[in-house]
C-alpha cells in the first residue's frame, strides 16, 4: 500500500483514500496476480481533506479518466 499523500499537492496529513472505478486490465490483473502478491491497488489514490471532495465526483470514472476532469477543476 502506498503511504497517505495527497495526488494533488503531496500533503501527508489527514488523507484518505478515494476508490475509482476499476478498469477491466485492473479486473484481470486482480484475479491472475500470484498468491502472496502486496501492492497499491492501482483503482485507488490517496486525497487531503481539501481535494477529497473534488475527487469523490470523479470516482464512478476509471482513474485515467478521472485525472484530467480533477486537474482542470483544482486549476
Amino acid at each position: 500500500m502506498m503511504p497517505p499523500m495527497c495526488k494533488i499537492c503531496g500533503i501527508t496529513e489527514h488523507c484518505d483514500i478515494v476508490s475509482f472505478k476499476k478498469t477491466k486490465e485492473q479486473e484481470d490483473f486482480e484475479k491472475s496476480r500470484p498468491k502472496g502478491w502486496t501492492g497499491h491497488p492501482a483503482n485507488l489514490v490517496w486525497f487531503c481533506e481539501k481535494h477529497i471532495k473534488i475527487a469523490e465526483k470523479y470516482s464512478n470514472l476509471g482513474k485515467e479518466e478521472a485525472w484530467p476532469k480533477i486537474q482542470k477543476e483544482v486549476g
